[in-house]
């Protein structure tokens, strides 16, 4: 990380796979992972009762309350039907929802009918969606393990209703009832971070079912996790290429091409992903990522908008559209994005610590070290929020306040964080307390690697003289030039200031605030101490 600025990191609702990919390849990222678990979702992420029944009193209701005294019927007579019974009464319990009967009521068909893989399956699912994992796993297994359909040749008066009530849980099964238990429990296992058991079980599933879109699909994630770039690709080929109209594979190559470095390809199957599901919040943050990275932050701004309106609580959008409008220099528009996720997320340390940066960006240093502190107890390691703190210390003119933040950066960064730290401490020690570097000082500066930071230090220390250290600055090249050439007049200017020559101190600040670099922590300073050397304007005479 540069030590000279607070770095943001755009958010990223990718699947795991492209997690670990970003990880390895490009930084960090924020996902969520679409796997095709749990219930549906409405446009705002919420969970909806799918099935459940009418709340009027009209026709259906009549029906339906028909319907359920039958069962309830059958159930009490112990019938021929009982199990079919209990699993259409399952189904409507799903419905509601309330799992837990829903699994006694299958309980009662696996006591019917013991081979029933099936209900296995069903009543797994059903665990899984209310986060038993364990549970789960254990009824894909024992489905497995009887080799569906029941293998004993038991009755299986229960099948068209399980099977109906599969497909309400888990939209994707297949007519091969062993391909979809292997594949619950792969994705299941996924879930619980047991990769290589999920890779092995969506092999089997693949196997089984050689057009299961969705276990290439899974697999391609599974790969991702285990930084197999190509395979996930390959997966997620396979998954279009089984179903045309899998958005999900789509949206997940995409997001492996950008993890891979490959913007267009990405970019690409993000609109095809769209295309195909055009209501879908996740692909327009997406895609909305890939145009961040063309530079195209007017098309970004305009997916995370469009995400927003379907999906009112994404707070994920929110930020990454704060970030964008910093970018274009809209604080405002930033500002109230920040309030929004901050609305959604109480406790997100990073949305304080960047609307304590805008907020000092527009002078308002209270609110901005008020922002600064919310995030640090938060995020008590929180070393960006340490630093940008400092920065607002300084400038507010509570120069005991830099140092002890700049300490805590210090204590908690790695040596590359903490020089910069380490050059300002130094310098506002000195002008708070008097005198040259300490050795302590000199001693920490000459364990740095060669390095510009090095350079400044050695100047501050006194070792490197003003010409040398401006020479240094002048033999960089592009942009690390004015950079260098900010931070050198920047201490130069410290070193007049302490001692005690002020002009000589302000013209040095000058020039650092003319190189324009606003990035810059040395800027910010400089511009700071400009402000507080100019006389204020002479007072009009009175008439």
């Amino acid at each position: 990380m540069c030590a000279n600025q607070l770095q943001v990191f755009r958010l990223n609702s990718w699947s795991l796979a492209a997690l670990i990919l970003v990880a390895a390849l490009s930084g960090c990222a924020t996902v969520m992972q679409d796997a095709g678990l749990g219930p549906a979702k409405d446009a705002n992420g919420d969970a909806t009762a799918t099935g459940a029944a009418p709340a009027d009193n009209g026709p259906d209701a009549a029906a339906a309350a028909a319907k359920s005294a039958a069962l309830e019927k059958a159930i009490a007579g112990k019938t021929d039907e009982l199990a079919a019974a209990y699993a259409e009464r399952a189904e409507a319990f799903a419905q509601k929802p309330d799992p837990d009967a829903a699994i006694a009521d299958l309980d009662h068909i696996l006591v019917l009918e013991p081979g029933s893989g099936l209900a296995s399956i069903v009543r797994g699912e059903i665990k899984v969606n209310k986060n038993d994992f364990t549970g789960g796993i254990a009824d894909f297994t024992r489905a497995i393990t009887v080799q569906l359909p029941a293998a004993d040749g038991s009755n299986t008066a229960s099948l068209p209703a399980l099977h109906h009530l599969l497909g309400e849980q888990f939209p994707g099964m297949r007519p091969n009832d062993l391909a979809n238990a292997y594949y619950l429990r792969g994705t299941t296992k996924q879930a619980q971070g047991d990769i290589a058991g999920a890779i092995a079980d969506l092999d089997q599933a693949i196997a089984t079912d050689a057009d299961f879109s969705a276990a290439y699909n899974s697999r391609g994630i599974a790969k991702g996790l285990v930084q197999d770039g190509a395979g996930a690709v390959d997966d997620f080929t396979h998954a279009i290429a089984s179903d045309a109209n899998a958005a999900d594979a789509y949206a997940n190559r995409g997001r492996i091409y950008l993890a891979m470095r490959n913007p267009d390809l990405a970019l690409k199957d993000l609109n095809r992903a769209i295309e195909l599901k055009p209501d879908w919040a996740t692909a327009y943050f997406d895609r909305a990522s890939i145009r961040q990275k063309t530079g195209d932050l007017d098309a970004a701004i305009e997916d995370l908008t469009k995400a927003i309106s379907l999906k009112t609580n994404y707070a994920d959008a929110y930020f990454n559209r704060a970030l964008d409008y910093d970018r274009h220099g809209n604080l405002a528009s930033a500002l109230d994005d920040y309030n929004k996720i901050i609305e959604l997320r109480p406790d997100s340390a990073d949305a304080y610590a960047n609307r304590g940066i805008d907020k000092y960006r527009q002078n308002d240093m209270d609110a901005a070290i008020a922002d600064f502190t919310k995030a640090i107890a938060l995020k008590r390691d929180f070393v960006k929020a340490y630093l940008e703190r400092a920065v607002a210390d300084r400038i507010k003119g509570d120069t005991a306040g830099a140092i002890a933040d700049y300490t805590k950066v210090i204590e908690l960064a790695d040596t590359d964080t903490g020089m910069y730290p380490q050059l300002f401490r130094s310098v506002f020690m000195r002008e708070a307390n008097g005198g040259a570097a300490t050795q302590e000082f000199t001693d920490t500066v000459n364990g740095w690697p060669d390095s510009w930071p090095r350079r400044v230090g050695s100047y501050l220390a006194g070792s490197l003289s003003e010409s040398d250290l401006l020479d240094q600055a002048d033999r960089a090249e592009g942009r690390a030039a004015s950079a260098h050439h900010c931070d050198a007049c920047y201490f130069i200017g410290m070193n007049y200031l302490i001692a005690g020559k002020t002009d000589t101190a302000k013209d040095f600040f000058q020039k650092c605030v003319a190189t324009g670099r606003d990035d810059l922590f040395a800027f910010k300073f400089a511009q700071a101490e400009v402000a507080r050397l100019s006389p204020p304007p002479a007072a009009a005479p009175a008439s």
